[in-house]
């Protein structure tokens, strides 16, 4: 079964679901007929020995302590001898260099020894013999004693690891009894794999199908399913000081995580650091809000913040268009209107009427500066008007920007067309 989707959309969390079902019973681990085995492939891409290696002793690890599935083990810690060859093969040559009768005995003795160690190797009759145990134990016990093995993060290792897991799996799979459920990143992998047999015409598209029977896509998430995750799953777990204002602004945050999971998770705990280790003891005038709204400022409109940051005519003139209801409601209707205009008509539209609605205070602003207002679509100014608040509240700009930029920035890959939410019900002055 092959799990498929990019980093962080849920491939590991899903597979921890899977294993917990799997899991749940009234027999303990150790004797239960469902033996679940995890290999985190990126914890052995360092490792010295050859990956194939280390996931036949991990599954050998895990069955050794079950009490059906140890004689299996036996059988694999049997057959991975093969691993020692190249040393063998060097001590035997050594032997075939000498003249001596007695050494050549020795040799030949030593010669058909390692023979029959090969002969046993996962490569030759091994691979039968974990066969036969494990058909025997389903024969004897039932066919519901299968062993599941779960391997995470296989698109994270260097291209020769993960071919050389994908082939192990591949010669482990005539195994009745084990099931491998592979999580990976589709595009990643298969470009991969095409880059690797660039010379032999193989395509990872068609590799991948030879060896994964269940393809599994995890879709993106959506804005709204997005949102349900924040106000139901993570603000829930979050300090109450924490998730009002996650609860508050779900969508704006979908956004600026490109409604990554993971990615979210990262933000949000940049800004608990940035706000707990150098905002709430050295400047407790700094509220959360205050670091939360500027983390998403700066990751999804930096040259917006950088203009916020340094101007304040321009802080002065977003105000006034935010708490402008009268005039900004028409442009709003355009916004949500439908988009008929090429890229370059849309923005001059969007140009004109913002100066027709800026009248004489135009001139306050640079060009450069109404053309980063006409980039923005509805869901960013609902976004600015349910925050007027706390962007309106802050009073020094350069210290807030001080305490942001000590976090490492989180660079996001932002889907710039979103879909336009409902015009906000701006309150009249």
């Amino acid at each position: 079964m092959g799990v498929y989707g990019e980093w962080g959309i849920g491939k590991t969390t899903l597979m921890k679901l899977i294993e917990a079902n799997l899991n749940k019973g009234v027999l303990p681990k150790n004797e239960s007929p469902v033996l679940t085995i995890w290999f985190n492939a990126w914890k052995f891409e360092r490792n010295q020995n050859p990956i194939t290696l280390s996931l036949l002793k991990s599954m050998a690890f895990e069955m050794d302590r079950h009490k059906i599935f140890k004689a299996v083990a036996e059988e694999i810690f049997s057959a991975i001898k093969i691993f020692d060859e190249d040393e063998q093969s060097s001590q035997l040559f050594q032997f075939n260099d000498q003249s001596n009768d007695e050494l050549r005995k020795d040799w030949l003795k030593k010669s058909r020894y390692h023979e029959k160690i090969q002969k046993d190797s996962i490569y030759y009759d091994g691979i039968s013999k974990i066969k036969n145990k494990i058909a025997q134990i389903r024969s004897d016990k039932g066919n519901d004693f299968r062993a599941v093995i779960f391997i995470d993060d296989l698109d994270r290792c260097s291209p020769d690891k993960t071919i050389e897991l994908l082939e192990s799996i591949k010669m482990l799979l005539e195994v009745e009894g084990f099931i491998f459920i592979v999580a990976l990143s589709y595009d990643s992998v298969t470009r991969l794999i095409t880059n690797v047999y660039n010379n032999t015409g193989i395509k990872g598209e068609d590799y991948l199908k030879k060896i994964i029977q269940l393809p599994i896509t995890i879709p993106q998430w959506s804005r709204e399913n997005f949102s349900e995750l924040i106000s139901h799953k993570i603000a829930p777990k979050l300090n109450y000081e924490y998730s009002q204002f996650i609860l508050h602004n779900p969508e704006i945050l979908s956004k600026v995580a490109n409604s990554n999971p993971r990615q979210l998770k990262r933000f949000i705990n940049n800004v608990i650091i940035a706000f707990e280790t150098f905002a709430k003891n050295e400047y407790p005038e700094i509220t959360l809000d205050e670091i939360f709204l500027a983390k998403i400022l700066k990751s999804e409109w930096p040259d917006f913040y950088q203009e916020i940051i340094k101007n304040e005519e321009f802080r002065i003139l977003m105000s006034w268009l935010i708490t402008n209801p009268k005039e900004m409601k028409k442009y709003f209707n355009y916004l949500n209107s439908p988009e008929q205009e090429e890229l370059v008509e849309l923005k001059q539209k969007r140009y004109s009427i913002l100066v027709k609605i800026l009248g004489s205070k135009a001139a306050i602003l640079k060009n450069s500066q109404i053309k980063t207002l006409i980039d923005f679509d509805s869901t960013t100014w609902v976004f600015f008007e349910n925050i007027k608040k706390v962007m309106f509240g802050i009073k020094d700009w350069q210290l807030i920007d001080s305490v942001v930029g000590i976090i490492e920035d989180i660079p996001y890959e932002i889907t710039l067309k979103q879909k336009e939410l409902p015009l906000p019900r701006f309150q009249e002055n």
